[in-house]
């Protein structure tokens, strides 16, 4: 990725040497659009999971189940986003919990853009209505599907990886 990276900025670079007008500051800006056109077009994961719930240890304990299948994943060398890791803590400094409207809107650009939706079939997976609509557009956009058991007891995967099926094996 770097490699091509440094070859599309020295293409552009070359370029903009052509043309006496052009500066720095322009050439930043373009290797900027660059890096974020590359690292979009790389793909990234979205794991989902069940989230809301009236009980706020609930909903703490979930986010340490995410938190963990995150950093898992991210070791096997995946790119992950997951809404939970990023939205808890910032949901905590707000002045109340936030509708699952609010968090649609944040989430759908997300979504919109991942290479996979993984599914982590945490207590209450079945049940979470802001779930089902992550799979639904999934579904709707085309995006795999790839669902996750979580032990939430040790915080690991259930099982290994079935390559074959696309999914996690079940407790």
């Amino acid at each position: 990725m770097t490699e091509i990276r440094d070859q599309l900025y020295d293409t552009v670079k070359d370029a903009i040497m052509e043309y006496p007008g052009m500066n720095r500051a322009a050439l930043k800006e373009i290797c900027r659009v660059l890096d974020r056109h590359m690292y979009t077009n790389a793909g990234y994961e979205y794991l989902a999971s069940p989230y809301t719930h009236p009980d706020a240890n609930i909903r703490a304990a979930r986010y340490r189940s995410v938190v963990a299948a995150t950093a898992y994943l991210m070791l096997e060398g995946r790119v992950i986003f997951s809404p939970i890791a990023h939205s808890h803590n910032i949901e905590l400094c707000m002045s109340a919990q936030q509708s699952g409207s609010f968090w649609k809107r944040q989430d759908m650009p997300l979504l919109l853009n991942a290479s996979r939706l993984i599914v982590l079939t945490l207590d209450g997976w079945k049940e979470s209505s802001g779930l089902k609509w992550e799979i639904e557009m999934a579904e709707e956009l085309g995006i795999p599907v790839e669902m996750m058991d979580w032990d939430e007891e040790t915080n690991t995967p259930c099982a290994n990886y079935d390559e074959s099926r696309n999914v996690y094996n079940g407790c």
